[in-house]
């Protein structure tokens, strides 16, 4: 529930609540989606208002300023447009050992997707599927499998790559040396050390 913009200073959501930040703390509200950073001198008077025991009046100017501007004051925003996706998991292989890999990534295992594979659900993806289906490829580390580019080739063909988790500055320079039309940048999911490498 919003309270309208008849007051003089607006009202926070009834939802909105304070999170902890290592400097400061973070207001958010799920119904409406937003959140902003509360620096640490104005906490105290984000809970006095959000308690009742304070109007949005006691908040300064430039709190009050980005709240305004993150969409506090306003409605909930609208939910997105439902998009499908699919993931391609090209290979489990990984030559980085990521201290916090979440798919235990190392070897390939066995009976891995292989090119006519890929191929065939991206094609099932467009059909099934339709418009708009987001395809993130995953791994593992996909850059390892030698038949990534004619995959994203495939992908790029329909603009289906919605997220790679592999250097995808790297795969798209290599994508243009084949005369592959590619997007100025992808959107990595997952940073890998080989982004932060270079």
């Amino acid at each position: 529930m919003v309270a309208a913009r008849a007051s003089a200073t607006p009202l926070l959501p009834a939802d909105s609540t304070l999170l902890p930040l290592a400097s400061g703390r973070l207001l958010v509200s799920r119904g409406h989606a937003v959140f902003c950073r509360v620096p640490a001198d104005e906490a105290a008077a984000v809970e006095a208002v959000l308690a009742g025991r304070a109007g949005c009046g006691r908040l300064s100017p430039a709190l009050r300023a980005e709240l305004e501007r993150h969409g506090f004051f306003g409605g909930p925003r609208p939910p997105p447009a439902p998009s499908p996706s699919v993931q391609l998991q090209l290979t489990n292989a990984c030559n980085l050992e990521c201290a916090y890999c979440c798919t235990n990534s190392g070897r390939a295992r066995q009976g891995e997707l292989d090119l006519p594979g890929a191929t065939r659900i991206v094609e099932e993806a467009r059909a099934t599927l339709g418009p708009g289906t987001r395809v993130a490829i995953l791994g593992g580390e996909p850059f390892l499998v030698p038949w990534r580019v004619h995959v994203l080739s495939e992908l790029l063909a329909e603009d289906r790559v919605g997220a790679v988790e592999w250097p995808a500055p790297h795969l798209l320079e290599e994508a243009r040396r084949r005369g592959i039309e590619a997007p100025a940048r992808l959107e990595p999911v997952i940073v890998s050390r080989h982004l932060v490498d270079t």
